[in-house]
């Protein structure tokens, strides 16, 4: 069973929270929604973490993700926020 973002967004909400356990899915279901979403509404996304420390993988952020999409090309950048 893995997590579906479809009831969470029905309510249309200004902020969201999603919690629960590793592995069910609810960072993959959510990348998959902002892909679909600037693919087909041209929509951009900002991913935002707390710490420096976070970012140390952020390369690797979309691998599991892109094997769903093999002919989009990713672009991503990373700004320190001061």
């Amino acid at each position: 069973m893995y997590y579906s973002r479809n009831d969470l967004l029905s309510y249309n909400a200004l902020f969201n929270f999603v919690v629960g356990s590793r592995g069910t899915g609810k960072t993959y279901s959510f990348k998959d929604w902002a892909i679909n979403d600037f693919l087909k509404n041209g929509n951009q996304f900002v991913y935002v973490r707390r710490y420096k420390t976070e970012f140390k993988d952020i390369g690797n952020f979309f691998d599991d993700i892109m094997k769903k999409y093999p002919d989009v090309k990713q672009k991503y950048r990373f700004e320190e926020i001061k």
